[in-house]
């Protein structure tokens, strides 16, 4: 891979990180984020309408007065803004609340149950620097408690869709795999792992609201706008880390119900596929994609690496997949 060589010119990074009920995960993601080697200039929280016994803002005072956080924040004079939604939102539309307001001039996303590596900023930020192609870049996310697969070699296919499966290899369990992950140029990025030039974003007017639920496919969705304005860098150096919430967020959405999972996952992704693919491909992607979860389903499995999403009823959960694909079908019409 080539990379053109651009000016120096210091490069500012807002963090933009959006949060409903989890004010237990939140310092350590918000340290991780102070503690940067390459500090960001400032830090959006958006607080998706949180319970009023977990007042993100409150919560946050009390922190950033601790002597740690006040070191941290005024060594590299980081900005915090803290936004609070009037009402429920989801995590696309309080993003682009984010994104709005931004003044920095990369955008970078943290999920608020993950934390980051100290390089992760830095990691990200040099390719920015390197190659004024670039619009996004993204890197690989340590999975913390989540039953998944892990490679044990290099990876040749990092991100790409086939048959109507969306697969990425971004996601490890420990720090050395990400040696089998090669740093090239993708299709889409990992959500709790990308970023993007401000006015890229702005371009494309942030992410889709129409994705919903347990918003399935919004950031696949928001890299494939993106990437017809220029090119996105997965960067295996430029890493963060994910403990699984089993509360807060889009989980109070899907409360532990398989069903729901199914029905919003299915709903999305043919959305996606009719969204950004010829008919015949998005048709075809979407069939193939319906029949390989239903003959899962069938087999007592659910595909999926959220082992609290559990086979109860086959027919229930197949009905779900179908109406699913039928609603977001409609919605694309």
């Amino acid at each position: 891979m080539t990379i053109n060589k651009t000016n120096k010119q210091k490069t500012s990074i807002s963090v933009v990180m959006c949060t409903r009920n989890r004010i237990n995960y939140l310092k350590k993601c918000l340290l991780s984020l102070l503690k940067q080697s390459y500090p960001p200039k400032e830090i959006i929280i958006v607080d998706d309408n949180s319970d009023e016994n977990l007042n993100v803002y409150e919560f946050l005072m009390n922190e950033i007065n601790s002597f740690e956080y006040k070191f941290y924040k005024l060594l590299h004079n980081i900005d915090i803004t803290i936004i609070k939604n009037k009402k429920h939102c989801g995590v696309i539309a309080s993003r682009n609340t984010g994104i709005r307001i931004a003044n920095g001039d990369i955008i970078a996303f943290l999920d608020d149950d993950g934390f980051a590596h100290n390089e992760w900023l830095k990691n990200l930020t040099k390719n920015y620097k390197q190659n004024n192609k670039i619009v996004g870049v993204g890197g690989p996310i340590i999975e913390i408690g989540r039953n998944i697969k892990t490679p044990t070699k290099p990876i040749k296919n990092l991100a790409y869709i086939r048959n109507g499966k969306i697969i990425t290899n971004y996601r490890i369990k420990k720090l050395k795999e990400a040696n089998y992950l090669s740093r090239k140029f993708v299709q889409f990025l990992q959500g709790g792992n990308m970023s993007f030039r401000r006015d890229s974003l702005l371009t494309v007017n942030g992410g889709d609201t129409s994705l919903i639920g347990n918003f399935y496919r919004e950031e696949t969705d928001l890299c494939f706008k993106i990437a017809k304005i220029g090119k996105l860098l997965f960067e295996p150096s430029a890493i963060t880390y994910h403990n699984t919430a089993k509360s807060g967020g889009c989980r109070e959405v899907i409360n532990f119900d398989l069903n729901t999972f199914l029905y919003y996952m299915f709903r999305n992704t043919t959305y996606f596929f009719f969204k950004h693919f010829n008919f015949r491909k998005a048709f075809s992607y979407t069939l193939k994609s319906v029949k390989r979860q239903i003959n899962l389903i069938q087999k007592n499995k659910t595909g999926l690496t959220r082992d609290y999403l559990i086979i109860l009823n086959k027919k229930r959960h197949i009905k779900s997949v179908i109406i699913g694909t039928l609603i977001g079908a409609y919605n694309w019409f």
